[in-house]
């Protein structure tokens, strides 16, 4: 009974994070089931969590909706991919660091392999500048 009583409270909890908004994408079953670590069919058995999956897909297509119409919710989800985009840009630039680094190590010149792009010419493609 323990194992049933936490199950759902952690499909709960799923389901708050999304209404909330602190979860962001899609909510689908499936996904739902991987993150409960469940099966499907044990959440669809039970009416309780079936009915508030159902409220929260209702309430996650009204705030959609109303996200189109409202220019602030459009602009907080762009300053969250932009958000999303400069950590994968800082964590690219720190597996450059960290590779001429180990080249430094290696006695290999990394300035060989990865040039300054401000004193850089031009890339050039069959003749013409890119």
């Amino acid at each position: 009974m323990k194992q049933e009583k936490k199950w759902k409270d952690h499909v709960r909890s799923i389901l708050a994070e999304y209404e909330a908004g602190r979860i962001q994408g899609p909510l689908t079953q499936n996904g739902l089931a991987l993150q409960a670590g469940v099966s499907r069919q044990t959440l669809w058995r039970d009416d309780e969590i079936r009915s508030l999956y159902a409220a929260i897909q209702t309430h996650l297509k009204g705030v959609k909706k109303a996200g189109r119409k409202d220019s602030t919710a459009r602009i907080f989800a762009l300053e969250m991919q932009l958000d999303k985009a400069r950590a994968e840009n800082n964590r690219l630039i720190q597996t450059i660091v960290k590779a001429a680094q180990l080249m430094t190590e290696d006695a290999i010149d990394p300035r060989r392999y990865f040039e300054d792009v401000t004193t850089r010419e031009p890339s050039t493609f069959d003749g013409k500048a890119l």
